[in-house]
């Protein structure tokens, strides 16, 4: 029996910020290991499970996609304040998981 899967997509999150007093939006694309290293933070931290904290468990990956990307020099805590929305896309396209990454 043949087995057939979905395509692959990439979690994508609208950010928008207030930093010194200027708005701004960003589109942020999470990868494999943004999710990663928010596991180790979350352990760190000492959050509850993904299952019991999962606004918070995404914001964290939100939060290391940005400082891979180089959209944020801040500081968890910090970039949780300067933080006025985080809001999941729902117009993910599809990605091909044999193509490089554009981020």
């Amino acid at each position: 029996m043949t087995r057939t899967r979905n395509k692959l997509t990439r979690p994508k999150y609208a950010v928008l910020m207030d930093v010194d007093g200027t708005e701004t939006e960003h589109i942020v694309a999470v990868t494999h290991g943004d999710q990663i290293r928010g596991e180790a933070t979350a352990r760190t931290r000492r959050l509850p499970s993904l299952n019991d904290a999962p606004y918070e468990h995404a914001s964290i990956w939100v939060w290391h996609a940005m400082t891979r990307q180089g959209l944020t020099d801040l500081r968890y805590p910090e970039w949780t304040d300067a933080v006025l929305d985080v809001e999941r896309l729902n117009d993910e396209q599809p990605v091909d998981p044999t193509e490089a990454s554009t981020d």
